[in-house]
């Protein structure tokens, strides 16, 4: 498929599934723009987005000619899952790297570590995963909540397939019909779970650094929110494979268990003690950085974490009880 020469690298398209990004899609272009690997073209796909994103992609669409940037709008919010499907069936080569746009390529040689597996001549490679980081300047950026809901990805470095920034065969890839539209977080579990049954799954060194949102009106509503759909999605993800799950995602049941534990009697004090300690250890960066200790909302945190817990398990428990053909695709 990808020839050894260097000289002849056969170019990679590249889909960016894309929603209101106005505050990162530019860092991720500029990202792509500085790659030494060959690219054929890059699909970005709108998921009807109400910002100025399209605006501020057109002109740099403008002033960089030699990046063939192609928009998909989809006409209404179908998800991000939709959004890949569109892209990858769109895209004009045999390998596909999809992104999410708020993935920013740290050096110029990410997507040649990525391709590097296939370039070797193994066409039964599915899936290549990557490194996605969350560095601490990163986040010391973020207002007060959205440095809560990303208290856990500092300074991380998490490997595997999540969708910023990842290599997919498009002749597998659409062979196990592509990404969930029903799932919206955790279609990168299910995705993979399906997938590897055909084709090979590989990790590489490549990096993505995770930019998530960098405007200012990040707020406790937006954080709530987001942890409803995790939840929501991971419900569907446990219910659709059962006991076919990988360690990542059983991890989830940790707040199910620590709320279903709180209401045994002969527990007591224990299963609150534990639930706090839990509390304090998941976003303990909170508690050890300046800033966040010293806003007077972190006095607020405990108790938003200990409710956060009951309110997760009751949208995971929704999900994985309702029966499958009643579960929305669109958000």
């Amino acid at each position: 498929m990808f020839k050894k020469n260097k000289n002849s690298l056969c170019p990679v398209s590249i889909v960016i599934a894309h929603r209101n990004s106005s505050s990162t899609i530019l860092y991720t272009l500029r990202g792509i723009k500085k790659q030494t690997y060959p690219i054929r073209e890059v699909i970005i796909v709108d998921n009807h987005s109400t910002d100025d994103s399209f605006d501020k992609i057109r002109k740099f669409s403008s002033k960089n000619k030699s990046l063939s940037i192609k928009i998909i709008f989809q006409s209404k919010n179908r998800g991000v899952s939709s959004s890949f499907n569109l892209g990858v069936k769109a895209s004009k080569s045999d390998g596909v790297i999809i992104m999410h746009a708020d993935g920013a390529l740290p050096s110029s040689k990410e997507v040649g570590l990525l391709m590097s597996p296939v370039i070797q001549g193994d066409d039964n490679i599915a899936v290549i995963g990557s490194i996605t980081l969350m560095p601490k300047y990163v986040w010391n950026k973020y207002n007060f909540w959205e440095k809560c809901l990303l208290a856990r990805s500092v300074d991380k470095e998490v490997e595997g397939f999540n969708g910023k920034f990842n290599y997919v065969n498009k002749k597998l890839y659409l062979k196990v019909g592509g990404f969930d539209e029903k799932i919206f977080w955790g279609e990168d579990a299910d995705f993979i779970m399906r997938i590897k049954k055909i084709g090979k799954v590989v990790e590489t060194n490549a990096r993505v650094i995770h930019l998530h949102y960098m405007g200012d009106n990040y707020s406790i509503v937006d954080w709530v929110l987001n942890r409803k759909l995790l939840a929501r999605d991971y419900g569907k993800v446990i219910r659709m494979h059962k006991f076919n799950l990988p360690l990542g995602i059983l991890l989830v049941l940790i707040k199910p268990a620590l709320a279903f534990a709180s209401f045994i009697p002969f527990l007591f004090p224990y299963n609150f003690l534990t639930m706090i300690i839990f509390s304090f250890l998941y976003m303990q960066i909170m508690y050890a950085t300046r800033e966040t200790l010293l806003n007077p909302r972190i006095f607020l945190l405990p108790f938003i974490s200990i409710a956060l817990i009951y309110y997760e398990t009751f949208w995971m428990l929704e999900q994985l009880l309702s029966p499958v053909k009643k579960w929305e695709g669109v958000r």
